[in-house]
């Protein structure tokens, strides 16, 4: 997979750690395929994600999305059974398919332990 995440943003670690071992982490995503490519795959891979951020378990993901491209907001996909995965949708309800591009950061807030 090509995603690259980061907490650490303008020099700063952005993780807080909110009660006894729930953290909350704002985080930048970098993919290097974009939607159009294999590391979207109807949506991000969350679990992946996570890895990369250390948490075991993730409880919600408060807000997500592309900078630059204000209008694409993400949504961490819950299903049963779950998918796991952080999608992206353009105003018209549209699931995306080619507006998110190749080293597109995307910056969102995870909670979870």
């Amino acid at each position: 997979m090509a995603l690259t995440v980061t907490s650490t943003i303008n020099q700063a670690k952005r993780t807080f750690r909110v009660d006894a071992g729930m953290t909350l982490t704002q985080c930048d995503i970098t993919t290097s395929t974009g939607s159009a490519g294999a590391d979207y795959s109807s949506g991000f891979d969350l679990v992946a994600i996570a890895q990369q951020l250390g948490f075991n378990v993730i409880f919600t993901v408060l807000d997500a999305l592309v900078q630059n491209k204000p209008q694409l907001r993400g949504t961490w996909d819950i299903k049963v059974p779950g998918t796991n995965k952080l999608r992206f949708y353009a105003p018209a309800g549209t699931e995306v398919t080619n507006e998110i591009a190749a080293n597109d950061i995307i910056r969102c807030i995870i909670v979870g332990i």
